[in-house]
This record gives C-alpha cells, structure tokens and sequence, in this order.
C-alpha cells in the first residue's frame, strides 16, 4: 500500500522533472527576478525614507567591526579546507581558493552552484574518482544543513530561556521551544534509522563534519553580535538577541532569494519597537551586506587564477585520505542534495 513517503517522493520527483524542462526553468528565472525585485524595492523605499545621507554618514568607522567582518567572511572556506582536507588529497592553498569562489557562488549566483563549481573542481585537480568525490561533497552538504537546523535551534532555545527575548516574546516562547525540540528529536531519529541511505562515508568522518560546521555557525551568530556591539555599544543585549533571531529566521526561509538584504529590510521595519536608530542600524547592516557583495563578486571574476591554482598546486605533505577499507560500504547511488531552507554557505 502507498505511503505518504512514497506520494512525498514521486511529487519531488515530477517537480524536479518539471524544474529541468524549458519551460520550468524560466517559470522559476522570471520568479527568482520577480522576488529579488520586489526585495530590493522594499529596501530602496525604506532608505529613502530614513534619508540616504543620514545612511552614508551612519557607515561603521570602527576598525574592529571590519577585523570581525573578515573573520566571519573567512570561517565558511576555512573550516571547509579542514574538512576536505580528511578526505581529499590536496594542499591547503589550493583548497582554500576553492572554497572562497565556491561561497561566492552560493552566496551571489545561484544556491549550491558553488557545489556544481568544486566538483568540476575536483574532477580535475584531486586524484580520486568522480564517484567518491561526489559523495564527499553530498555528505558535507547533508551535514551543513543538518548543522545550520540544529544550531538554528539550540541558539534560538538559548535565547529564550536566558530571558533576553522575554521584551519582545513574553511568556509565548515555551509553546515554540518545545515545537522545536520534537521536531530536531524527529530528524535525528530519522538520521539514525535510515544514515545507512543517507551517507556514504563512515560515522568518525560524518561525526568530523557535522562537528565542524556547528562550530561554524556558533562563531558566525557570535561574530555577528559583536560586530553590531561595536559599532553601537550603547544598544542593550536584548536587542542584539532580537536581531540575532532575525536573522536566524530569515535566512531559513525557503525559496526567497537575495535573503541578507530581506533580513536588513525587515530589522530596519522593526528598528522603532527595538529602540535602535534608523539610520545608524541601515548604515551597519548595509556596510555589512555591500562588503561580503563586493568581496563574492572579486572572487566571482578570478575563475582564471582558480583554474590556475588547480593546474599548479604545489606539492605538499598531506595526511592520507579516508581509505575504502576504513569507511563503511559506500552508498550505490548518491541521494539528491537535501533541500534545505538556509543556504549552505550562510
């Protein structure tokens, strides 16, 4: 008898199908330029209401906040270099230029094309067949978004039980805490039951990467806050956690492009009931947003050294990859990228 996983799975199946046809392709092109417009003109008319010189002199001049900005930009490539590194036999210069473009790419271009990018990347620069590279990227895409709910959620707990978002929630936030906890306990029961489907590499080198990127996104929600607190010491922590929350929301939710500028759309509707001036909180989070643009669009257009650096990585002592004998059976076939809500490169 047919399952509701089996309706759920033939529905994915005719919409990915549809997604790859002509038309379907520019249904969802015409959708993605209709939704970034409508972002960006929502944006456009709440600058021009504070008033665009009020904005360009509220621009951070802090050289801390532009230290952290650095910090949090590199965390994503970094961590991803210390990954591969367990599982592809390649330096770490040569994997940490192709990690910056490929958060470019996800950031800027189109979702996981930077996955599309690191293994046509990877097919020509690191010794291992196709197949197992695929699986490598599939297993760390799988736990990125695993670790971007999980952290998601233990963050957004944190802050309510430490009572900093008790002026904008009040008592409601017990029915959302215990929401988000059957849901996490019910994908984690999921993974457990069926991880023999769902990954190819053995549990110490899943356990690597799921590792890994918690910690990223933890340090990524602790730079954020800190490079708001330096711009604008005088705010008080409730507020930080408030936008923190935010942001946490915003980039999760589905479909949306362009989410960094919504997030900043949204905080500056909220900016009055948080108690933050206009103009200074546009000028903070828009040097922030403009700043990561730029710097994904500098590594956008260095395809040519990215190549380069592929065709001329110098040999380097490096550990031994994960050996066939020590993972468990590889998967037969590599499982559709999960579709998550937040970006794998937030």
């Amino acid at each position: 008898m047919p399952t509701f996983a089996t309706y759920f799975r033939a529905l994915r199946r005719s919409l990915q199908a549809w997604a790859r046809t002509p038309r379907g392709q520019q249904v969802l092109k015409i959708g993605r330029y209709v939704l970034t417009a409508g972002v960006i003109g929502f944006l456009v008319y709440q600058l021009a209401t504070i008033g665009w010189g009020d904005v360009a002199r509220a621009i951070p001049t802090e050289p801390w906040f532009y230290a952290l900005w650095a910090m949090a930009y590199v965390r994503l490539p970094v961590i991803e270099m210390l990954i591969y590194r367990r599982v592809w036999k390649k330096s770490r210069l040569a994997l940490l230029y192709a990690f910056l473009r490929k958060r470019a790419l996800n950031a800027d271009v189109v979702g996981y094309s930077g996955e599309v990018y690191l293994l046509a990347w990877a097919r020509k620069a690191v010794p291992e067949p196709a197949d197992r590279l695929w699986k490598a990227i599939k297993d760390n895409l799988i736990m990125s978004s695993l670790s971007s709910v999980g952290t998601a959620v233990v963050m957004l707990l944190g802050l309510a039980l430490s009572g900093l978002l008790d002026p904008w929630l009040g008592g409601t936030w017990g029915w959302y805490a215990v929401g988000a906890i059957v849901i996490t306990a019910l994908i984690i029961a999921l993974l457990v039951q069926f991880r023999g489907t769902v990954f190819s590499f053995p549990p110490s080198v899943i356990a690597w990467m799921g590792g890994w990127h918690s910690a990223r996104f933890l340090i990524g929600y602790v730079l954020s806050v800190t490079m708001w607190g330096v711009v604008l010491p005088d705010v008080p922590m409730a507020t930080w956690a408030l936008l923190l929350t935010l942001f946490i929301l915003t980039d999760r939710i589905p479909v949306i492009p362009s989410r960094d500028l919504l997030f900043v759309g949204v905080s500056l509707e909220l900016s009055a009931t948080m108690g933050v001036p206009e103009a200074a909180l546009a000028g903070l989070l828009l040097t922030q947003t403009v700043l990561g643009k730029i710097v994904n669009f500098v590594f956008f257009l260095s395809l040519p050294l990215y190549w380069y650096v592929a065709d001329h990585d110098p040999p380097e002592e490096v550990e031994p990859p994960i050996a066939d004998a020590e993972a468990a059976p590889l998967a037969d076939s590599a499982p559709q990228a999960p579709t998550s809500s937040s970006s794998p490169d937030a």
